[in-house]
């Protein structure tokens, strides 16, 4: 998400930092940054035509292949990341607490929601529920995968959405649109990290509450009157079911932190490495461009 500028002559770059990777490979101990946080960013020491990638040959880091055209990020870009991330989540959980103060206070839940995603709301919060899926529209087969997964994982969902496929069709085409892709993903990211995967699990059954809660409220409401016993005892649980996406949503960020935290002290683990090896990289490099000069005759 973030990418930094390096600066090196590119003729220079391109042999010098070739030579990295094998200075470095087979170091005992040393942690292998995941797929997602390649994505955010690098290795340091890499050159500004390559994306970041792991520290085994791959694109981003020394010995990857060339012609790439992003840069790594450096401790102190991370660094800004984090912080921004952490304003974020204290901006998300500002607008959590005065939705829940406003709940308690008789305000309409969609104007609470409203309000939750007015402008100026962190980019995840704001995206909370409308989020479209990336994988597409979900062929017969794969919506029954999903929902057998549901009633495995999540029996007490899966009970409510059939429910609501039966009283309310007009909400059909957004359930298998996003809500059961959004669960595919998560199924997804199960095999690749089971402790993320739980905590989406959560969010998502707690945005889903959210959801059923708005709507019991508002037929109560609308069949027993806003002061009726039924409207209080909806308000009443729609509360509790903010306050489970609140937390559930606190705890991914929470993770998410932590994920960076690790990333950003590898990154300076990475730096200090190839610090240590800069006159022996430096020598392998010169030795490679002998090696390949083109010799008088050939």
């Amino acid at each position: 998400m973030l990418a930094m500028a390096a600066g090196m002559g590119l003729a220079t770059g391109v042999f010098l930092l070739a030579g990295m990777g094998s200075a470095q490979a087979g170091r005992a101990g040393e942690r292998q940054p995941d797929r997602q946080a390649d994505r955010m960013g690098g290795q340091p020491g890499g050159r500004p035509d390559r994306p970041p990638q792991r520290p085994d040959g791959g694109a981003g880091r020394p010995g990857g292949p060339m012609g790439d055209e992003r840069a790594p990020m450096s401790p102190e870009d991370l660094r800004a990341r984090l912080e921004r991330r952490l304003g974020d989540v204290r901006l998300l959980e500002a607008r959590l607490t005065e939705a829940i103060g406003s709940l308690d206070e008789g305000a309409d839940p969609q104007q609470v929601i409203d309000a939750m995603f007015a402008p100026g709301a962190p980019p995840a919060d704001r995206n909370l529920w409308s989020r479209p899926s990336a994988r597409g529209p979900m062929d017969e087969a794969e919506r029954a995968r999903a929902m057998s997964s549901l009633r495995e994982r999540l029996p007490r969902v899966a009970v409510w959405i059939e429910e609501l496929e039966r009283e309310d069709p007009r909400l059909l085409e957004m359930l298998r649109t996003r809500l059961l892709p959004q669960w595919a993903a998560i199924e997804d990211m199960r095999a690749r990290d089971p402790e993320r995967a739980g905590i989406m699990s959560q969010e998502f059954m707690s945005t889903l509450m959210v959801m059923r809660g708005t709507r019991v409220y508002r037929m109560n409401v609308q069949r027993f009157g806003a002061d009726s016993a039924q409207a209080g005892e909806a308000r009443d649980a729609l509360r509790a079911s903010l306050q489970a996406q609140f937390d559930a949503r606190l705890e991914g960020a929470e993770h998410e932190i932590g994920h960076l935290r690790e990333r950003l002290r590898t990154l300076e683990a990475d730096v200090e490495a190839q610090r240590a090896d800069r006159q022996t990289l430096i020598d392998q490099a010169i030795r490679r461009i002998e090696q390949e000069a083109p010799r008088r005759g050939s």
